[in-house]
């Protein structure tokens, strides 16, 4: 079997179909830089984190 290039320089397809989903993690650190307010609430189990696309909102067990 003969392989032929098609320029110079080869090129290469990529894909991310079996690649897996960011964390969640690097979408929250992502939105931080945008974020506008946070609430801490009451006895402190939770947060809450607005940022310009989504409200993050975490709770302590």
């Amino acid at each position: 079997m003969q392989f032929h290039q098609i320029a110079d320089h080869p090129q290469v397809a990529s894909t991310r179909a079996f690649c897996p989903d960011p964390t969640f993690g690097e979408a929250l650190a992502a939105d931080l830089p945008s974020s506008s307010a946070y609430t801490l609430t009451p006895e402190g189990r939770g947060l809450v984190i607005r940022t310009a696309r989504i409200v993050y909102a975490f709770e302590r067990n």
